[in-house]
């Protein structure tokens, strides 16, 4: 909840700026947001679902997990998924605590992140998207980075400033395959809800139509709100509105597919967009930038929770219920837990220095300011990368495509950190290596990956309750 009510970045970066909205306030827009997640992820779940590009492996971890403990499907698989599942989770338990427990007897990283969650989502989204990954790293990092260095694009004594840049060309990609993809597919997207709706009987019409109300009520609710609270014009806000559809759209995909969520880069590109397109002020663009961050950490949450009830029958329908509760809950602790640290600390102090939050308010005053320029040279760089991710996207379409490089995966590794793209490759170069020797791996290989995921999921937990503690 605190990622979706934007009080990792967004909302603090107001605070900081002396445009801080009340407790109350905060309450309302946080409910708002997830509530407009919701809505979307629940009207268009076949969309996600349906799809097999999408695997949602924290989704398949969960899964799995469920499935082992009730022995859903009984018999000697379920045995065996159950024993790889725990086993899977013992080791990654075992190396998550030697590697930040009291010993810390290996390093977290040696240029590769030495995490068993990030072993398992690459087990589990398959060699195509792992290779992806390490693929965009390899040019982010060993060809885009030198040569910003050496054409002294940036600061060479400034770490920020490179990952600043390529951040840009990320998102270039980002948006270009995605764009492109929804452009491709919006004719048989419209095509199939129209069928859909023709051989639709009385209750599922009743469904659907119920559910589109909702989200026409939940975004309306959300561009009145920005426009009292943060003073954002109701045309703006719609457009907004419209245009986080299409962000979120794209943050849930790419979850499904890596189970990384860009939430960052969305804000971003959001921030600039709205600094470019628009004369906001800068707390009306942090806030217009934090309604496609906000609701699409909520979509991603509501998708992954659909994913799992699918299947266990009856599930399904209490799903929508469960968000809402947790939304309602989620917001009414996370709130009075912000006021209470932010009382005790200030934002941008050694105590609390909110590295996200400072990010998040230096932006906006940049791109508010009317005369800010892109880092030298990003700008062909954007245009490049997402020149690319149309061409990929394209060729995607083709016989070729089990040798293309996904265009969205390979911007997400100009996003993320070296050693987190080739962790999550060497999952996926593992299983496809096991799959050349053995032809019955995967009956357990998402056990074991789920298990890991789940393994130092739950010990890194336990890990930080035990430092709250002392």
């Amino acid at each position: 909840m605190p990622t979706v009510m934007g009080l990792l970045g967004a909302l603090p970066a107001l605070d900081l700026m002396g445009e801080g909205i009340d407790l109350w306030a905060l309450w309302v827009w946080g409910v708002a947001l997830a509530a407009f997640g919701i809505s979307l992820a629940h009207r268009f779940q076949r969309h996600f679902l349906d799809s097999k590009r999408l695997t949602f492996p924290s989704a398949v971890a969960a899964t799995q997990f469920l499935e082992a403990t009730s022995d859903a499907s009984g018999g000697q698989s379920a045995l065996i998924r159950a024993r790889a599942l725990f086993s899977g989770a013992v080791g990654a338990g075992v190396l998550t605590y030697l590697r930040d427990g009291a010993w810390r007897l290996i390093p977290s990283s040696f240029g590769i992140s030495l995490s068993p969650m990030l072993f398992g989502v690459g087990m589990l989204v398959g060699i195509r998207i792992g290779a992806s990954l390490v693929l965009g790293a390899l040019i982010a990092w060993f060809v885009a980075a030198p040569l910003a260095f050496s054409n002294g694009w940036v600061n060479a004594s400034d770490a920020s400033s490179l990952t600043t840049w390529l951040s840009l060309p990320g998102i270039g990609l980002l948006v270009g395959g995605s764009l492109t993809t929804l452009a491709l597919e919006s004719r048989a997207i419209i095509s199939a809800m129209v069928q859909s709706m023709r051989s639709m009987n009385t209750a599922s019409r009743r469904f659907s139509r119920n559910a589109a109300i909702r989200v026409v009520i939940s975004a309306s609710i959300v561009v009145a709100l920005s426009w009292h609270l943060f003073g954002i014009h109701p045309l703006t806000g719609v457009v907004v509105v419209f245009a986080s559809m299409v962000l979120i759209d794209v943050c849930v995909v790419r979850a499904g597919q890596t189970d990384v969520l860009p939430l960052g880069a969305v804000g971003q590109f959001t921030q600039l967009t709205l600094g470019m397109t628009t004369k906001l002020s800068a707390g009306a663009g942090i806030a217009g930038a934090s309604i496609a961050s906000g609701a699409a950490g909520q979509a991603a949450q509501m998708v992954y929770a659909l994913k799992v009830a699918r299947s266990f029958d009856g599930l399904e329908k209490r799903v929508v219920v469960a968000q809402i509760w947790g939304a309602l809950m989620g917001a009414s602790i996370v709130v009075p837990t912000y006021h209470l640290l932010t009382a005790q600390s200030a934002l941008g102090s050694a105590a609390l220095p909110a590295p996200y939050v400072v990010a998040w308010k230096t932006l906006g005053e940049f791109v508010s300011s009317r005369s800010f320029l892109l880092p030298l040279h990003s700008d062909a760089a954007i245009v490049a990368a997402a020149v690319c991710g149309i061409l990929l996207t394209l060729v995607e379409r083709t016989s070729w495509h089990r040798w293309v490089p996904s265009p969205v995966t390979l911007g997400l590794g100009f996003l993320l950190p070296a050693s987190t793209s080739f962790a999550i490759g060497f999952g996926a170069l593992v299983v496809k290596l096991i799959a050349l020797v053995r032809h019955d791996e995967k009956q357990i290989q998402p056990s074991i990956a789920s298990g890991a995921i789940i393994g130092e999921g739950l010990v890194g937990a336990l890990l930080a309750l035990s430092a709250v503690w002392r």
